[in-house]
C-alpha cells in the first residue's frame, strides 16, 4: 500500500506497486553499489533486468 496517509502531499508521488528491481538502480557510489546507469522511460523494464542480472552475475555480490 501507499506509505502516506490521506491528505499528505507526498502520497500523489508514491507508488502503489513497487518494482523490487529498483534497488539495482539506486547508487550511493560505494564499491558494492551497482554501476551508474542512465535509465529511460521507454526501456526501463529491460534496463532494470540488465542491471539486476549484471549485479547477480558478479562474484563480489552473489555467492553460492
Amino acid at each position: 500500500g501507499v506509505p502516506f496517509p490521506h491528505g499528505d502531499r507526498r502520497r500523489r508521488l508514491s507508488l502503489e506497486k513497487l518494482n523490487c528491481r529498483i534497488h539495482f538502480a539506486l547508487n550511493c557510489g560505494a564499491k558494492s553499489c551497482p554501476p551508474v546507469w542512465k535509465f529511460t522511460s521507454v526501456g526501463i523494464h529491460q534496463e532494470l533486468h540488465i542491471v539486476a542480472q549484471a549485479f547477480c552475475e558478479s562474484d563480489d555480490n552473489v555467492r553460492l
